[in-house]
């Protein structure tokens, strides 16, 4: 017996002996935060797959509600140079991409022609207590030479323009930075996030620095000045976000507050000589050049790795996306072939269907269960068998 059990695990891991050792990374919005499936692949395949690099509130490269380009600490621009960061350290052999929120701008689709649009930087310009969408846009057109002209002319940046809405929300404000090395702590209801911090940064470096942590899904923080910044929860509608400032020495008065839209304007210029012109400031990229410069971005930073996109079993989701999921994963295919990357179609290969969908699924949860990512990461281990 003991034998023959030798022999089986040998086989088993010899199965995966292509994978075996290396290291894989993925960037997903929420269908890949929890790192269920990813485990499971690394389990069947002997690859390294570390959940904790994976998602975190300070570098992570799967984040639940993030779209591809949107700025922010959390869209997948920035989460893949969060991948090249990390790829100083360890070895990108096998990177999976998926993004499925990028559904919600299906309108703003354009075509596999659009120029490839890589998101930059953002600049928040200073509340000024205007109160609509309307306002923020007359601000925007009153004061555009102003706001651009104070930008650094960068190709793929972003501005944004704060505006009043009936949002809970906590307003922050930064008094003083650390006096000494230590941790202050983010309270809300639902997480806590403790945040080192070093002595001798001021109050606006805090700040900058507060704006780059990664909240939970489905929060959002927006900048109302140098030093000021306004928390909101849009999935709970709590307000109850409170910071421990410890032995620090920071100070930071937080209080409940008004909540804040902004009115975006994206330059989409393919360089800087179009810096001032209003018409290269539009109110998104196309999909198609945000999806392009995401993978042209990936593809030059990681040319040896083994690449592949990521179509996903997709159901329980509102009958609008149910709609257009179908045009929406097969644009994903073209710009895929387009770019020569091999895709997991995951959504024909794994026999989730509407026939055993309760099996896999909770009833109205877009997310599946343990046993419908375990059997993602099976799917994904029988196909990339396949293409060795």
């Amino acid at each position: 017996k003991k034998i023959l059990i030798f022999i089986f695990l040998t086989a088993a891991v010899s199965a995966g002996s292509g994978q075996q050792g290396k290291n894989l990374f993925t960037l997903f919005d929420s269908l890949g935060q929890t790192g269920v499936w990813q485990s499971r692949l690394a389990e069947l395949s002997g690859m390294n797959f570390d959940a904790d690099l994976n998602f975190n509130y300070f570098c992570p490269l799967s984040y639940g509600g993030a779209c591809t380009g949107l700025y922010g600490p959390v869209c997948g621009m920035q989460r893949a140079r969060n991948l090249v960061e990390v790829s100083k350290t360890k070895s990108v052999d096998y990177l999976i991409m998926e993004n499925s929120n990028d559904i919600g701008q299906f309108s703003n689709l354009g075509t596999l022609d659009d120029q490839p649009w890589f998101w930059s930087y953002t600049r928040f310009v200073p509340d000024c207590g205007l109160q609509s969408e309307s306002e923020a846009a007359e601000y925007w057109e009153s004061n555009f030479s102003a706001i651009v002209g104070e930008m650094n002319p960068e190709t793929g940046a972003v501005a944004r323009v704060p505006f009043s809405n009936d949002a809970k929300a906590c307003t922050a404000e930064v008094m003083s930075g650390p006096a000494r090395d230590g941790v202050i702590r983010l309270h809300n209801r639902e997480f806590t996030i403790s945040i080192p911090v070093k002595g001798g940064m001021s109050a606006e470096q805090l700040t900058d620095y507060l704006m780059t942590v990664a909240l939970r899904p489905g929060c959002d923080c927006i900048r109302k000045s140098a030093t000021g910044i306004c928390y909101i929860d849009y999935l709970k509608g709590y307000n109850t976000f409170r910071f421990d400032c410890g032995e620090t020495g920071v100070v930071i008065n937080d209080e409940d507050g008004t909540g804040l839209a902004t009115y975006d304007r994206f330059y989409v210029g393919t360089d800087t000589s179009q810096w001032m012109n209003p018409e290269c400031w539009t109110s998104a990229p196309t999909v198609y050049s945000q999806w392009k410069g995401f993978t042209e971005y990936l593809l030059e930073h990681f040319p040896e790795a083994e690449k592949y996109w990521f179509i996903p079993t997709y159901y329980m989701c509102s009958p609008e996306n149910e709609a257009i999921k179908g045009p929406y994963y097969e644009a994903q295919k073209r710009l895929a072939e387009h770019y020569g990357i091999e895709v997991l179609d995951i959504a024909s290969e794994s026999g989730i269907n509407e026939s055993n969908l309760l099996e896999f699924y909770n009833q109205g949860d877009v997310h599946p269960k343990d046993s419908g990512y375990r059997r993602w990461g099976e799917t994904v281990y029988k196909l990339l068998k396949k293409s060795l």
